[in-house]
C-alpha cells in the first residue's frame, strides 16, 4: 500500500511537471520586481520631492528618472559629493546654480540650422555665463570640495568661447555694438533717419496744409512705414495708403514728400538685418564648434543640480549619510519612514537590524501596529543609500549597498 501511494504521488508529480514544461503560457504572470518594489515603497513620492528641489528643468527630469547604481564605488562617489554639499551648507555656502539653461536642445539646433535666433543666442549666452560662474566658484574651493571639483572639470569651457559669449550681447539683450562696431553705425543711421522723418511729419500734423484731411493729429507706423491717419475722403494724391482702420473711415497715408526718405530707412533696416544675420551665423558656428564641451558641461551641471537636490531633501528629512559596506548589513537607529515624513505625518522611529550573523528579522504585533511601516523603512533605507540621499536615521546606523 505504501509503495502504491508513493508510485501514485510520483506519477502525479511527473504529469504536473510534463504539463508545466509543455504549456505555451507561463503558470504565473511575469512581474517587474523592481517596478513592483518601487511602487510598494512609494518611491515616486521620493523622486517627486527630489525633483521639486532641483534648480533646472534638466535636473528635474533627471530626478524623476533617477538611476540607482549597482556598484559601490559609484554610490560612494555620489555620497562624497553630497557630503561636501552638506559641509558647504554648514558654512552658509551654496553652489550658484541659478541661470543654468538646458543647453542640449540649443546645441542640437546649432548643428541642424545655419543661424540660431537672437532669443536662442540669449539662452546660450545665459547658460554659458552660468556654467562659467559655477565652474569658477567650485575651482576656488577645490581644496574643500575635491569630489565636486572633479565633476566641475567638465564645466570648463574654452576661454575664447566664454569671452565671445560674454561680449556678444549688450545690456538690453541686443547684439553688441561694442563687439561689432558696424552694428552701432547702422543703428545710429537708422535713428537719425527715423528722427528726421518723424520730425517732418509732426510739422505737417501741426500745420494747416493737411488740417482738413487729417482724421487725428498723431504719427504712427504701418507696414514699417511712417504714416498719418487721414479721412477716407482725402485725395489719393497726398501719398500712399498703407492700411485702413477697422471702421473703414480712416486710411493711413505716407505723404509723398517722405517716401524717398522712408525708402532709405527701409534699405538701412535691411542692411542691418543682413549684418545681424551674419553675426548670428558666426555665433551659431561657434556654438557648433563647442558642442561637445557644451554637452559635457550640461551633463555635469545637471548632476551638480541633482547633488544639491539630494542634500536639500536629506536636510528636509533630517537625514544623514551613513557608513556603507557590501556585506548585506542594515543597522538603523531611530529610523523614520521618509515618505510619511514628507507627507507631514507623525512618525514613530524604529531600531531595525539585519546582518551576516542575524540575516532574518521577525516582525510581530497586531494589525496597524507598524509592521509594514518598519518593513518599508528598511526597503527605503536601501534605496536611499543607492540614490545617495541622506536617510532619516541617527548616528550609529549603517546601510549597505544591496
Amino acid at each position: 500500500m505504501r509503495l502504491a501511494s508513493q508510485a501514485l504521488i510520483y506519477g502525479l508529480i511527473e504529469r504536473m511537471s510534463s504539463t508545466a514544461l509543455s504549456s505555451p503560457e507561463p503558470i504565473l504572470p511575469e512581474v517587474d520586481l523592481r517596478a513592483h518594489t518601487a511602487a510598494a515603497l512609494d518611491w515616486a513620492v521620493v523622486l517627486d520631492a527630489l525633483s521639486k528641489r532641483t534648480a533646472t528643468h534638466a535636473g528635474s527630469r533627471a530626478a524623476m528618472d533617477l538611476a540607482l547604481p549597482r556598484d559601490i564605488e559609484t554610490v560612494r562617489c555620489t555620497h562624497a559629493r553630497v557630503a561636501e554639499v552638506l559641509a558647504l551648507s554648514e558654512q552658509a555656502l551654496r553652489m550658484p546654480l541659478g541661470g543654468l539653461v538646458d543647453l542640449e536642445p540649443l546645441v542640437g539646433q546649432a548643428r541642424r540650422q545655419s543661424a540660431l535666433s537672437l532669443e536662442q543666442v540669449r539662452d546660450v549666452v545665459r547658460g554659458v555665463a552660468s556654467i562659467d560662474r559655477l565652474a569658477r566658484w567650485l575651482v576656488r574651493r577645490r581644496d574643500a570640495v575635491p569630489a565636486l571639483t572633479l565633476l566641475a572639470t567638465d564645466l570648463l569651457l574654452e576661454p575664447d568661447f566664454v569671452t565671445l559669449c560674454r561680449d556678444a550681447l549688450d545690456a538690453d539683450g541686443s547684439l553688441s555694438a561694442a563687439r561689432w562696431p558696424e552694428l552701432g553705425a547702422l543703428r545710429d543711421r537708422l535713428r537719425e533717419l527715423a528722427r528726421g522723418i518723424r520730425s517732418r511729419l509732426e510739422e505737417m500734423v501741426r500745420g494747416e496744409e493737411l488740417a482738413d484731411h487729417l482724421q487725428d493729429r498723431f504719427v504712427t507706423r504701418r507696414e514699417g512705414r511712417f504714416v498719418l491717419p487721414m479721412k477716407v475722403s482725402a485725395p489719393r494724391s497726398l501719398g500712399i495708403v498703407h492700411a485702413t482702420s477697422n471702421t473703414g473711415e480712416t486710411v493711413f497715408v505716407e505723404p509723398g514728400e517722405i517716401v524717398a526718405r522712408s525708402n532709405r530707412l527701409r534699405e538701412t533696416e535691411a542692411e542691418l538685418q543682413r549684418l545681424e544675420r551674419r553675426i548670428l551665423v558666426e555665433l551659431t558656428a561657434a556654438v557648433n564648434g563647442a558642442a561637445v564641451a557644451l554637452s559635457d558641461a550640461h551633463r555635469a551641471s545637471t548632476e551638480l543640480d541633482l547633488v544639491q537636490a539630494r542634500a536639500d531633501l536629506g536636510t528636509h528629512l533630517e537625514g544623514r549619510l551613513h557608513p556603507m559596506g557590501s556585506e548585506g548589513v542594515m543597522r538603523l537607529q531611530s529610523a523614520r519612514h521618509p515618505v510619511l515624513v514628507l507627507r507631514g505625518l507623525q512618525v514613530v522611529a524604529n531600531d531595525l537590524a539585519v546582518s551576516v550573523s542575524a540575516p532574518c528579522l521577525l516582525l510581530t504585533g497586531p494589525n496597524t501596529g507598524g509592521k509594514t511601516v518598519a518593513l518599508k523603512t528598511l526597503g527605503l533605507a536601501a534605496m536611499f543609500c543607492r540614490a545617495g540621499i541622506p536617510f532619516p536615521a541617527e548616528d550609529g546606523s549603517r546601510v549597505d549597498l544591496f
